[in-house]
């Protein structure tokens, strides 16, 4: 979500709107590139739940900077932001807008959900990412109902698209292996496990095959490693930790995975395809509105490696089709998943909730 807050304020008409951006708990990684844009940055310092007493002063902290900056419009961008984003608006006398960007895997027990629909009834608009999470949305919450709508996630082509002339020996990669490559973070939910499991078969018939992991470790490294170890794998795969430099990977694969077991609308998926990348992905949530299986990639049971050895192998197997795969899903990421439309239908949602402020 980093990411795409700081493509949303770069692309913002500032003769319009003033973005300013508040952070319950920073630094952030992105937070100087948010400078760099002359967009005003303010941590709330919040050090707990938003029910505790740490929690309820950051987001009276929130409300009084609201207030005094005349904020009229106030935008949430996950489930405790979200929250925080609804009181805070309220108190300030400002609009809000929550997202909804999954499948709820992190709302558990009553108070979670407790919470999540009183953002829903305090908030002016609620955001979900993709026709998947709208649907979810309506099942599991209440009073979401007219104030849902869906803005799909965007990517930025041309940055997605990185440099033809990355060097590999820099990025630590062999000069002559076929990199099947996963970013996302190292999280149970990324089920990295199941691709691990499919690389045996994939190297019975392409023994060069090199398995790139690029991603944050969530506690999960030391079981995939233990995988790795115990599959005999080890000269094939390669997890690189967090990179600022993830569009040369991109630049270099041959294949792009991800094989979680949830999710909502992918910002990988999005970023394989605008780098040109054909794509093997678990039929799950929201990929198969990004995925057009058998035409831009492939989309398998989750779960199953079989399936997914058998799609990775054809794709190495036929580079040919595999390059128009992924020129046909960089075709329509650029036509339904370009930034600036995404920024075009967040300028009208802030702008008609702007007019409803006295």
């Amino acid at each position: 979500m980093a990411r795409d807050l700081v493509d949303l304020c770069s692309r913002l008409d500032r003769e319009k709107f003033s973005p300013r951006v508040i952070v319950l708990r920073g630094p952030a990684v992105l937070d100087g590139e948010l400078g760099a844009l002359g967009v005003p940055l303010m941590y709330a310092e919040c050090l707990g739940p938003a029910y505790s007493l740490r929690g309820v002063a950051a987001l009276l902290k929130i409300a009084k900077s609201l207030r005094a900056d005349r904020v009229r419009v106030v935008h949430g961008s996950h489930y405790q932001s979200s929250l925080f984003a609804a009181v805070a608006a309220r108190l300030a006398g400002a609009r809000s807008i929550t997202n909804r960007i999954d499948l709820g895997f992190c709302v558990k027990g009553a108070p979670m959900r407790w919470l999540v629909n009183l953002t829903n009834l305090l908030s002016d608009a609620i955001v979900a990412n993709c026709e998947t999470v709208r649907h979810a949305v309506l099942r599991r919450e209440r009073w979401a109902g007219q104030k849902l709508t869906v803005i799909y996630n965007a990517c930025d082509v041309a940055r997605a698209k990185g440099t033809a002339n990355a060097d590999r020996t820099e990025l630590g990669l062999p000069s002559d292996r076929p990199i099947i490559l996963t970013v996302a973070n190292l999280h149970p939910h990324k089920r990295q496990d199941w691709l691990l499991a499919a690389a045996p078969k994939v190297l019975s018939q392409f023994p060069k095959a090199l398995f790139v992991f690029v991603g944050k470790d969530m506690g999960y490294l030391n079981h995939l490693r233990q995988l790795v170890t115990s599959l005999g794998i080890e000269r094939s795969v390669i997890f690189t930790g967090v990179r600022t430099d993830v569009p040369s990977f991109l630049s270099l694969a041959t294949v792009g995975t991800l094989t979680s077991e949830t999710e909502a609308c992918s910002n990988t998926l999005l970023e394989y395809f605008a780098a040109g990348l054909p794509v093997v992905a678990t039929d799950v949530g929201g990929n198969g509105e990004i995925v057009l299986d058998g035409e831009s990639g492939f989309l398998v049971p989750a779960g199953q490696s079989g399936p997914l050895a058998e799609r990775l192998i054809e794709l190495l197997g036929d580079p040919a089709r595999a390059r128009r795969m992924g020129k046909a899903g960089q075709v329509y990421v650029e036509a339904k998943f370009s930034l600036d439309h995404a920024v075009a239908q967040y300028e009208k949602l802030f702008a008609s909730l702007a007019c409803l402020v006295e």
